[in-house]
């Protein structure tokens, strides 16, 4: 009975050994997934790429990364808010944010030193041209006109026009046609 107990306590002693111990490849993956999930090492990537989709690309990815493959992984993780935290500084931080893109395409607002009524003059006038064969040059909305003004032009002071206002008088001009 003693012989029996004792090998099946060797055998026992053998396999809690076994599960100490992590074999190799096992320590090397562990590594590999703490290497692979670290925030210092996904800001020094960041630091390598050049734009901006990039960027949120590999934070994205890292994240989704993360949730699948890493072991009871959630979304209150230190590492995923981490990230988190990064995608927002990145979307804040890029100059890619609406106003920028808008401000490089049309660049900074065309002064105009007439009154708004003017201006909604000037402009109502160019949205009833018509071209060679009688059809309108310009169609839209009167609100997209009072956004394009309002977007494009300020008074010489650089204070900026109301869209309220220059909708109003475009639309008093339309009811005069």
């Amino acid at each position: 009975m003693s012989k029996i107990v004792g090998e099946k306590s060797i055998g026992l002693s053998d396999a809690i050994s076994k599960v100490k111990e992590p074999s190799a490849s096992y320590a090397s993956r562990v590594d590999k997934v703490e290497e692979e999930f670290d925030i210092k090492k996904v800001k020094e990537d960041l630091k390598t790429l050049d734009t901006y989709e990039e960027k949120i690309y590999l934070l994205k990815r890292r994240k989704i990364d993360y949730l699948q493959e890493v072991k009871n992984a959630n979304e209150k993780d230190s590492f995923v808010r981490a990230l988190d935290l990064e995608l927002v500084f990145q979307k804040e931080n890029s100059g890619n944010s609406n106003e920028d893109k808008l401000e490089k395409v049309i660049g900074k607002k065309i002064s105009c030193a007439v009154s708004p009524t003017e201006l909604a003059k000037i402009i109502h006038e160019l949205r009833f041209m018509e071209n060679e064969s009688g059809e309108l040059i310009f169609d839209g909305a009167t609100t997209a006109f009072a956004r394009m003004i309002c977007n494009s032009f300020c008074r010489a002071d650089g204070k900026l026009f109301l869209e309220n206002s220059i909708r109003k008088y475009l639309t008093d001009l339309n009811g005069r046609k």
